[in-house]
């Protein structure tokens, strides 16, 4: 089955979608497409880098990379394409990824690809005036629980070589999956459900080896990249989740915040890329740090 069917990729591609290095007038340039898996010709295995159109002679720039989000089933790359124009204004580099998709993949799946698609960014950012050195890791959604446990179980980065604090933040927006033994309650329970169960399955002990919160107590001090959670504050089951989490790391010896702001689930998504956003005004911040 296709990520999505025709007619709407048709209607994403001809309205998101710009040529391989094609000039874009907010954007800079956009480089597409680009498989970060070697040999493979999935789409599930491909991202889109837009960067400014500066010379290669300017110095390495800063990198956010994306993570969509869509209940693990749904989303394109694509979705980052809004948001992008704000980083490459400010001197940023900004990579929007592709991973597989349930119900044909389940966990672990997803996290494999984003630890892939890592590796491939750590290798060849700096082919488009990136720094390797100066990540952020940014998830919405299921993409911030994704964000999340990739930043928590050192087997994925490992995997790639790669140590737990690749990133020099991490940034998941929106989520009430940060612990999934925890049974879902808010809004849709049931859909909530399904979706999980389309994703993980029903196996306990694999929803608790897919939980952040959980995962987080066997880091080291030190040993995770610092997270700064973004949660929409009328959204009670999202902030819970959020707020044990950031405890949870906290009292591993690692960094992390949470911020509440007053907007709905999808304007959480845009709010990566609105300039008088927390959480955009957050992700520059960290990109800046030396």
């Amino acid at each position: 089955m296709k990520r999505i069917d025709t007619l709407a990729r048709w209607l994403i591609s001809a309205l998101c979608m710009l040529p391989v290095f094609a000039q874009a007038a907010d954007e800079g340039q956009v480089a597409a497409d680009i498989a970060y898996v070697a040999g493979s010709r999935d789409e599930d295995h491909t991202l889109d880098i837009y960067h400014p159109s500066t010379g290669t002679n300017a110095a390495p720039r800063p990198v956010v990379v994306y993570v969509h989000g869509g209940g693990w089933g749904r989303g394109d790359k694509r979705l980052g394409k809004s948001m992008a124009a704000l980083y490459v204004e400010n001197g940023a580099l900004f990579v929007s990824v592709n991973y597989r998709l349930a119900p044909q993949n389940r966990y672990p799946a997803f996290l494999h690809d984003l630890a892939a698609a890592t590796r491939w960014v750590k290798d060849n950012i700096g082919r488009y005036g990136g720094d390797p050195d100066r990540m952020v890791l940014v998830g919405h959604s299921a993409g911030a629980h994704l964000v999340a446990l990739l930043g928590t179980d050192p087997q994925f980065l490992k995997g790639q070589g790669l140590a737990l604090n690749t990133f020099r933040a991490i940034v998941p927006v929106d989520t009430a999956s940060f612990n999934f033994l925890v049974d879902p309650y808010g809004w849709f329970v049931g859909r909530q459900k399904k979706i999980r169960e389309d994703a993980f399955g029903t196996d306990r002990a694999v929803y608790a080896a897919a939980s952040p919160t959980l995962v987080v107590a066997k880091a080291g001090p030190g040993t995770v990249s610092p997270f700064f959670i973004f949660v929409g504050s009328k959204r009670t089951d999202a902030v819970e989740q959020s707020e044990a989490f950031a405890k949870a790391i906290r009292a591993s010896g690692n960094e992390a915040a949470v911020t509440r702001i007053d907007l709905g689930h999808a304007r959480l998504n845009q709010a990566i890329g609105d300039a008088k956003s927390p959480l955009s005004r957050t992700v520059l911040d960290r990109l800046n740090r030396r």
